[in-house]
């Protein structure tokens, strides 16, 4: 998971401008009365995060008399997503904040949308709330196990709030198997909080990380295997040494990154560097 600079943008500017183009005036004026609901609510949400309290915010297919979950799904889909629209500058906005274009929530694939946090079929009141929207790909948006955090130890980390890039908490295993496979697993420091190891846990297995590292391991291991047999066959030093260059330049990128984690896991795998299928 990868960290992203928090929105500086606050939902009251996203939603006035994303119903200015409303042109039924009752609803613009129902509409209108919501703000300072929405306005609290990302208050609520800014303040229960960091203390692992979000799923105490209760779910409620109302916002305000009239205004519930259609008509904010409405807002977001034609007024915040939609192209040409005054409110999608902070749409286009959040989506390019994700570094090199990566989703956050998997590191692996291209940012395809935004993922709500908190869903808006549940949590109307968040639909176009900042802090709620994450640039991501279509499967973790899709995908995810946890759709709503029902304890703390639920909350999936936010690529806002949660800075674990600094820790080595993504492990592997070698699978002896032909051709080779991994296991992804999550081993945190014991340093950690248990709530935080708890959340790190969840979140691997709601966005199936293991499948999905495992998967592009497997595929980077089939194009290298050529050029590692011949090292080993030449002398078992060279592997290693290929091993050790292949994991410092992977993990200058990201500790816990599926290239990092495997060219680590490759290099203390005894089987491995003592020939396994290299031979």
């Amino acid at each position: 998971m990868k960290v992203i600079a928090k929105p500086s943008v606050k939902v009251r500017d996203v939603f006035l401008e994303c119903i200015s183009t409303v042109d039924n005036v009752e609803l613009k004026h129902d509409l209108a009365a919501c703000v300072n609901i929405i306005e609290t609510a990302e208050d609520d949400f800014e303040s229960k995060f960091p203390i692992n309290e979000i799923y105490t915010i209760p779910q409620n297919s109302i916002v305000l008399g009239r205004i519930g979950k259609a008509e904010m799904k409405s807002v977001y889909d034609y007024r915040m997503v939609k192209a040409g629209m005054p409110a999608h500058k902070y749409y286009n906005k959040i989506k390019s904040s994700a570094p090199y274009g990566k989703c956050p929530l998997c590191s692996v694939r291209g940012v395809d949308t935004l993922d709500h946090y908190l869903p808006k079929s549940k949590y109307p009141v968040f639909s176009v709330t900042p802090v709620n929207l994450i640039p991501a790909c279509i499967p973790c948006n899709k995908r995810k196990h946890i759709d709503f955090p029902r304890t703390g130890e639920e909350q999936t980390l936010h690529p806002y709030y949660d800075d674990i890039e600094n820790y080595t908490w993504l492990w592997a295993s070698v699978l002896q198997t032909n051709p080779i496979s991994f296991n992804y697993y999550v081993n945190p420091p014991d340093v950690w909080p248990k709530i935080l190891k708890d959340r790190t846990l969840n979140h691997f297995a709601s966005f199936n990380l293991n499948e999905l590292f495992s998967s592009h391991a497997s595929e980077e291991l089939r194009g290298a295997i050529n050029q590692l047999t011949k090292l080993y066959n030449e002398n078992t030093n060279l592997l290693t040494l290929q091993l050790r260059e292949c994991y410092n330049s992977r993990s200058a990128l990201g500790l816990n990154s599926w290239q990092a984690v495997m060219y680590r896991t490759l290099l203390n795998d005894v089987w491995f560097c003592t020939g396994g299928i290299l031979t």
